[in-house]
């Protein structure tokens, strides 16, 4: 997949910026720590300038975090300018501070999505983030919506809240949420002194599915994070809902296409991977006030875990894998916090071929073909025009068996509709969604737009259709922190 990425260029097309590491919640899982703000953070002179750095570098999406980015007081010059070099402009909020004046100043600011985040029932939310929070974060999402700004949820999946999903979900419609975001909460930062927050690889058997079924269900387009996932039998559906049109996950897009931004301006492939805060320096690739961000997006040597991958790389299980090529071990937040080197034990595929001993029958298949789907989405996408030769380098056999071995192409049967939806097509994925209806689940277009184009930019991400204002498409973007 390297070939694949190294198509695309490195350009970061999504920027993750820690405005501030300030928060007025101490939850139970913030890998970040946060709490008070870091020593010399960005001023706005210097934020304004970081604005025009990264525009120039060719990104096309700005998200906001924190910590809590409302707790800095020039957030809303900050968005204005992002909106003026022509990015799209998000924020990720616990909603705690969120007034009628933050939501009028978000939406003249420019802001595209306001995402909450949400991590259970009232009790459980409460027990994670605070007495009280859970209430103000159903009011912030009112607020937002009143306002006219797209509202998005971000959960983190943990033990206490693994079995309340559809609860959420339920809540989220209720509140007219039109996207909903589901990540992994990962053991490092305050989620280190809370492990029995922590999801076993075991639980990823009834995650997978349950996510699954809340995409079928619909109402709520629900986005499986980089960290759910890989090569299980509902694989294509949770990859469909997200940003790059392939029915699989590619690899990690840290350094690649993904940048994330410390509030004192140190810079690495992701927000979440770890840096100083957890005692970890190995993802540090500079700072702005000793490089510049061209220097440091540029330098032969950064982000060398992504950029300078070999299957060489890969340990333990992963080593193994006939999908360790292509994923490169899966979010390399996950891998990180594992401890164990490049061996990904939250890995769907890995779980089911554990548990199971060894494959049998349609699920052998279902797996296999994934690398013959990926060429001929690539392909039929026309945005990487030597799909071939991805095929040809991974670990595949180029036969056209159907049965035995490793199909490298799709055979008499093996085309013969990979997906998981519910129609009794033979055709790769295309119909719209599972369920037939005029919504966005499934779809790549827009929610009131299904007839639109499935990919209307040079990176394979649908960012514009033919619709009003009051559309919602790719609002995922940038939303990997708490």
């Amino acid at each position: 997949m390297r070939e694949y990425i190294e198509s695309l260029g490195f350009v970061p097309v999504t920027a993750v910026w820690e405005t501030t590491l300030a928060c007025n919640l101490k939850c139970l899982h913030c890998g970040s720590r946060a709490g008070r703000p870091r020593k010399a953070e960005l001023d706005t002179g210097e934020a304004l300038k970081l604005v025009h750095d990264l525009a120039k570098l060719g990104c096309k999406r700005v998200c906001l975090s924190g910590g809590e980015p409302l707790l800095r007081k020039d957030w809303p010059r900050i968005m204005e300018e992002i909106s003026r070099q022509g990015m799209t402009a998000s924020m990720i909020t616990n909603g705690q501070a969120f007034k009628t004046e933050d939501a009028k100043a978000a939406r003249d600011a420019g802001i595209r999505t306001l995402g909450i985040s949400i991590d259970g029932i009232q009790d459980t939310h409460d027990a994670i983030r605070g007495a009280g929070s859970y209430a103000k974060v159903e009011k912030a999402m009112d607020l937002a919506r009143n306002a006219g700004l797209h509202c998005a949820a971000i959960t983190h999946v943990n033990r206490w809240n693994l079995d309340q999903l559809p609860r959420i979900h339920g809540m989220l419609r209720r509140h007219d949420i039109r996207v909903w975001q589901v990540q992994t909460g990962r053991p490092s930062g305050n989620m280190l002194d809370h492990r029995d927050l922590v999801i076993t690889p075991r639980d990823l058997l009834r995650l997978i599915p349950a996510i699954a079924e809340l995409i079928r269900e619909g109402g709520v387009r629900v986005v499986a994070s980089d960290s759910i996932g890989y090569f299980g039998p509902q694989e294509e559906l949770l990859r469909r809902q997200g940003q790059l049109k392939l029915p699989f996950f590619a690899g990690c897009m840290a350094g690649c296409r993904v940048i994330g931004i410390e509030s004192d301006g140190g810079i690495k492939g992701c927000l979440s991977l770890p840096t100083q805060r957890n005692g970890c320096d190995e993802f540090l690739e500079g700072n702005l006030r000793e490089r510049s961000l061209s220097d440091i997006w540029h330098d032969p040597n950064a982000f060398a875990f992504n950029r300078q991958f070999t299957p060489a790389m890969l340990k333990g299980f992963c080593a193994t894998c006939p999908y360790g090529r292509i994923c490169r071990g899966g979010c390399r937040w996950t891998v990180s916090t594992a401890g164990r080197g490049v061996d990904n034990p939250y890995c769907h595929y890995r779980v089911l071929v554990e548990e199971q001993g060894r494959l049998r029958g349609p699920k052998k298949r279902k797996y296999k073909t994934a690398a013959a789907f990926l060429a001929a989405a690539l392909a039929a996408s026309g945005c990487y025009r030597q799909a071939d030769s991805i095929h040809d380098k991974g670990p595949y056999d180029s036969g056209a068996s159907d049965s035995g071995g490793r199909d490298g192409a799709a055979g008499a049967n093996a085309d013969a509709d990979t997906d998981t939806d519910a129609d009794a097509d033979t055709d790769a994925d295309a119909d719209a969604d599972a369920d037939a209806d005029s919504d966005a689940i499934g779809d790549s277009g827009c929610a009131d737009c299904p007839d639109s184009p499935t990919c209307t930019c040079d990176y394979c991400v649908t960012d514009a259709c033919a619709c009003s204002d009051d559309c919602v498409t790719d609002t995922s973007s940038g939303f990997y922190m708490n």
